[in-house]
């Protein structure tokens, strides 16, 4: 059976090799060293603080229950 696909397959933590913004919010830096939550979406790369990445992924992990849900 071939494996199954990976839904988070473009988004990944990483750690801040120079000072970022937020893309959710501006006000919010990402440290040289901090880690921070990506989405690469064709060429462009969209950086989250871990605050908002919190919230992003528990508004994943939300919207993947109710699909699991909707399935049975």
């Amino acid at each position: 059976m071939p494996p199954g696909k990976n839904v988070l397959k473009r988004c990944y933590f990483e750690i801040a090799s120079r000072e970022r913004r937020c893309f959710r919010n501006k006000k919010h830096t990402i440290l040289a060293g901090d880690n921070c939550l990506v989405f690469k979406e064709s060429m462009r790369k969209s950086n989250y603080c871990l605050e908002c990445a919190k919230i992003i992924l528990q508004n994943g992990a939300s919207a993947l229950s109710q699909m699991i849900e909707n399935i049975r």
